[in-house]
């Protein structure tokens, strides 16, 4: 593969996490040699160490911010192959990285701030931050947080999937959390945010929050028991003056929650809590809603409620689940 493709695709695997064709290409790429991966490795720090991504361009002129990209770069990375020199390459990949990064940033704040990623597979995860705040992970979940936050701000990035946040109380550094163009800003509160497919979903456990589903968005104000869900796609709003049980964090708690919920929204998330893939055969009518509480029961158990809630016939074998009529 030829520089200028590994390197694009390092850089367009790093700014889309969530895109699985990008990273299995990547992952085939780095397991092809020992280099491959020194060379990924050395790249992947540099762009941790990034500004925070939603930072626009301060003014800084192009080719300086290249130029010092440039220069890193070069520090970093040693080639085998003395009789060529990739000068040309490396001002590219420096630009690619500086466009890559959702705007410019200033080289001076490369340096001092550093980020880490982290991504659940089929698992939970919890991670303590370093004010005492605490986040928990669900499955299938990717995160970016900073190692150390700066003097005027909190910031934690909900790249994909959903988490529930248990934040420390400091009124004089507010906490927030972006998703994607979306933020939710907090003091000191508990709170749940589903990050999957279009929609953002926030629900609030304690304390107040304040969303703003972008920046020309005024915010929407949100206290204890009340939720928000928002369309990427569409910017439209959704406010619950209550708890929206089918979509809180019952996960963290290992409760499902259904009230007059569709076999659709029902097999949603019990795929989730279970760990299986269900497949809805033939055409199985919603107008049956379920209203039931599990906690803690097992996948047997509420299968068979559903059977004798909706007259359906279900094929469990290992994790794959056959619904039809």
């Amino acid at each position: 593969m030829e520089h200028q493709d590994h390197y694009s695709l390092i850089i367009n695997a790093l700014n889309h996490p969530a895109d699985a064709a990008l990273q299995a290409q990547l992952a085939a790429w780095r397991g092809l040699d020992v280099a491959n991966e020194a060379e990924y490795t050395s790249i992947k720090r540099i762009w941790e160490q990034s500004a925070n991504v939603e930072e626009r361009y301060t003014g800084r002129d192009l080719d300086q911010a290249v130029a010092a990209f440039t220069a890193r770069l070069e520090e970093k990375i040693q080639y085998n192959s003395p009789a060529k020199t990739y000068k040309l390459w490396w001002r590219a990949a420096a630009a690619v990285l500086v466009f890559g990064m959702a705007g410019l940033w200033g080289y001076r704040e490369l340096k001092s701030e550093a980020f880490i990623f982290r991504s659940t597979n089929d698992q939970q995860d919890s991670i303590l931050l370093v004010d005492g705040s605490k986040v928990f992970l669900n499955k299938h979940t990717q995160i970016k947080y900073a190692t150390t936050f700066s003097k005027s701000q909190r910031k934690f990035f909900l790249l994909k999937g959903e988490a529930f946040f248990d934040i420390a109380k400091d009124p004089a550094h507010p906490f927030t959390v972006l998703i994607n163009k979306s933020a939710v800003q907090v003091l000191g509160t508990t709170f749940n945010i589903q990050n999957i497919d279009s929609t953002i979903a926030l629900e609030v456990k304690s304390g107040k929050v304040m969303f703003e589903s972008t920046d020309r968005d005024p915010g929407h104000i949100l206290e204890k028991g009340m939720a928000i869900r928002y369309d990427q796609k569409t910017g439209k709003t959704q406010k619950y003056l209550g708890l929206n049980t089918q979509t809180n964090s019952n996960w963290l708690y290992k409760e499902l929650n259904f009230v007059d919920a569709t076999l659709p929204e029902v097999c949603a998330l019990i795929e989730q809590q279970y760990g299986v893939k269900i497949t809805i055969q033939g055409n199985i009518s919603n107008i049956k809603k379920l209203n039931a509480n599990f906690k803690n029961d097992p996948l047997k158990d509420v299968l068979d409620v559903l059977r004798m809630t909706y007259k359906i016939t279900i094929d469990h074998h290992d994790n794959q689940i056959i619904i039809k009529q």
